[in-house]
């Protein structure tokens, strides 16, 4: 009897050292994983800025390019008429308040995005830690949401600055009656 209960007892300690060696396998993975979930997150970020760095910068090149045409344009309505150049200026100013709006949609929704993001990656960490299965799902939702994020985002950058084009198109046929 003491054969068996030695041999049980082997049998129990080999039993735990596996169940110890697969706690810690998963608790390794589980790290490997957030890990990659964090550089995923940091990786999306990082685009995410130079993304709006490059829109805010385009928008400065245009709205100094649309500053000196306005300028140009200014010089030749007060040639035309007093009137006309009052008229002008009051148009110059809304332009320039309509680009200053469309300039704080964009900072706004890249903020916003930005706190999902955020708020998106403190989620997927935390549930990286409970299982594996889990981690690996919630890691391919975040990078599907976050592509479409992006996506969104761009495509409304687009849209306000294709806006921003027509407006200022409008404004100067009016400014000159073309």
């Amino acid at each position: 009897m003491s054969e068996k209960s030695d041999d049980l007892e082997k049998k129990l300690d080999e039993a735990k050292e596996a169940i110890n060696e697969s706690v810690e396998a998963t608790e390794n993975k589980a790290e490997e994983i957030k890990e990659e979930v964090k550089d995923t997150f940091d990786n999306a970020k990082e685009k995410a800025t130079e993304f709006a760095e490059a829109a805010q910068e385009k928008a400065a090149e245009f709205a100094d390019e649309a500053k000196e045409k306005i300028s140009e344009f200014a010089d030749v309505a007060k040639e035309k008429a007093a009137d006309f150049a009052e008229d002008a200026k009051e148009a110059y100013g809304d332009a320039k308040e309509k680009a200053s709006e469309f300039a704080e949609e964009a900072k706004d929704k890249f903020d916003e995005y930005k706190e999902v993001a955020k708020d998106k990656a403190a989620e997927i960490s935390e549930e990286a830690k409970e299982v594996f299965e889990d981690v690996k799902e919630k890691v391919g939702e975040f990078a599907e949401e976050a592509g479409e994020r992006l996506e969104d985002f761009t495509e409304e950058a687009k849209e306000v600055i294709e806006e921003t084009t027509k407006k200022t198109k409008s404004f100067f046929q009016r400014l000159f009656g073309k």
